[in-house]
């Protein structure tokens, strides 16, 4: 059985190749074979040869799946050819791309659209209360004030996603983007706070699935706007509902993180900053753009904490193996040759090793989704295929969306990379005991995620600025007997968890040596780590110039909200 499916794989690859192949050819050659080469239509008639009940439509969890990795591999590669068969030449069948579309897509509301265009539409509204519906936002490219809106215009001999990128956004557009409903709103407002308080220009976008109220909406902005200054000043901000775009039947499945890929792809610019409502710029977001990464691929990822106890089991690792070969053609069969084989297939040495850190070590956990920065143009169909991989049979390998941004953009061959310097955690610097006298050794508990830069220098973290977010003080103090033994009770437990954090410095771990550990504290979201010197991890200690300015920024975040 295994190895008819490893034969059909590879048949599949070998499919898609020779597809992708043909359809690209004319890139290669003069212009007269440019104009004599495969057209769109053509290139769709791959669709005429599938089972006519074909679809990407989403996994039911709940449903058995006797071939997940044929599956996938299905479903990425008609992404992947419809892909390409955009950028071919020729007459259009308006009926069939559409009807492709809708298979392709079954989460947007092609009915509506065809029906009813108008009510289809996305509605924005600005700070002072002028909606925006069915419109395409413009904004200054240099100082990134609102400029004006226009209606949109749909073409209806271009795809959806054609319509999307060059007649809905603004091109070249920069923004930044927060998923939210009514139970984030908190959170943004002291996102908010950090925003203003780093003097941030770019224009924000609230995006919403119908889920966030007016009073939520009048919150925000009133946090967004008032006591205007120099120092700090008022945010351009926007609220996006994009709930008319999604087809009745699929709206409510877009939950929690899963309304990240909303924001991301929906929102009105085309180079989009990805922000979690509990993560914290410590620098410009201006830098974020600037980094090298970023300019040189288009989209810029952060690693996630290397966790050594949650691990693929045999079965799902062996159908990310064949899912992997299957979209990319990386040999994975040979055990002894992983590590050759994906050096000589990935050139990007962060890539090669977080798939090293998968397919040989079992770990879950590589990308942390808390801030992203995306080139819609270069990156919109990696996207597209994140969300099928999101909701398709291995959406119950991995914890919540981060891992499928990477996937998305492995498995469709796009280049990407990952920012190169490993995640760390900040917080308090304790001292460990120990009876040997070789040097310093710190230790840092936190649930606190932070990214820094290559000199050392703080980026950005996740997970807010108090000890601990989760609402768990009751349940941590029943089942821990150190909190029990630490705190009198559990109103004193809640007391610490929503108190400021401390910020003295940071620990990036070796975890080769001393990885990620749970303590037990804010449901289990508390990890610890270790700094031996000479030995083991990397500490970064803060002046004290850099603790008074990150002291600031906590008292800013932790300030009361009425």
């Amino acid at each position: 059985m295994r190895r008819k499916s490893r034969f059909f794989i590879s048949i599949v690859f070998l499919g898609t190749l020779l597809l992708i192949y043909y359809c690209q050819i004319n890139l290669l050659g003069s212009e007269q074979s440019i104009q004599n080469s495969i057209n769109i239509d053509s290139c769709l008639s791959y669709y005429d040869a599938l089972a006519p009940e074909w679809s990407n439509d989403f996994y039911d969890v709940n449903q058995a799946n006797l071939t997940p990795a044929k599956d996938v591999i299905e479903l990425v590669t008609r992404l992947t050819i419809f892909s390409q068969c955009l950028q071919r030449n020729g007459k259009r069948d308006k009926q069939r791309l559409r009807d492709i579309e809708k298979k392709l897509f079954p989460y947007i509301d092609f009915e509506r659209l065809e029906s009813d265009e108008v009510n289809f539409w996305h509605t924005n509204t600005r700070w002072n209360g002028e909606v925006h519906h069915a419109s395409v936002l413009e904004f200054d490219r240099k100082d990134h004030h609102f400029v004006r809106s226009k209606p949109v215009n749909f073409k209806t001999d271009l795809s959806f996603w054609e319509n999307w990128l060059h007649s809905i956004i603004q091109s070249g557009s920069r923004g930044i983007v927060v998923s939210a409903s009514d139970a984030q709103v908190h959170e943004i407002i002291r996102l908010l706070r950090i925003l203003r308080f780093l003097k941030n220009d770019y224009p924000i976008q609230i995006v919403y699935n119908a889920d966030l109220s007016q009073d939520s909406i009048k919150l925000i902005t009133k946090y967004a706007r008032n006591q205007d200054s120099t120092k700090y000043p008022s945010q351009e901000i926007w609220f996006l509902n994009i709930h008319n775009l999604l087809s009745p039947k699929y709206s409510d499945k877009f939950a929690t993180y899963s309304n990240k890929w909303l924001a991301l792809i929906f929102s009105s610019f085309e180079i989009p900053i990805l922000l979690d409502s509990d993560t914290v710029p410590f620098v410009s977001i201006d830098k974020f753009y600037k980094l090298e990464e970023f300019q040189k691929t288009g989209v810029l990822f952060f690693k996630d904490r290397v966790i050594s106890d949650d691990l693929f089991d045999p079965p799902q690792l062996e159908v990310l193996k064949d899912i992997i070969h299957g979209c990319t053609g990386i040999n994975l069969l040979d055990e002894s040759k992983i590590r050759d084989n994906i050096a000589e297939h990935i050139r990007e040495p962060t890539v090669a090793r977080v798939l090293e850190n998968m397919l040989i070590k079992k770990y879950k956990h590589h990308l942390e989704s808390g801030l992203v920065v995306l080139h819609k143009g270069k990156h919109l169909f990696s996207m597209l295929t994140s969300i099928s991989l999101q909701f398709s049979p291995i959406s119950e390998y991995f914890h919540g969306d981060k891992d499928f941004f990477w996937l998305g953009e492995l498995l469709s061959n796009n280049h990407f990379t990952f920012y190169p310097v490993d995640a760390s955690n900040i917080g308090q610097l304790g001292n460990v005991v120990s009876n040997e006298n070789s040097g310093e050794y710190y230790q840092i508990c936190s649930v606190q995620l932070s990214h820094t830069d290559k000199d050392g220098s703080l980026l950005w973290l996740n997970g807010g600025l108090n000890v601990c977010k989760k609402t768990s003080w009751e349940y941590d103090y029943e089942h821990s007997e150190r909190l029990t033994n630490m705190f009198p009770d559990a109103h004193a437990l809640r007391k610490y968890y929503q108190s400021p954090v401390e910020l003295e410095g940071i620990i990036i771990p070796d975890t080769n040596i001393s990885g990620w550990i749970k303590s037990g504290e804010c449901l289990l979201f508390n990890y610890c780590t270790l700094f031996k010197e000479g030995e083991f991890g990397k500490v970064i200690k803060f002046k004290d110039a850099e603790k008074r300015r990150l002291s600031v920024i906590v008292d800013i975040w932790n300030e009361t909200i009425l």
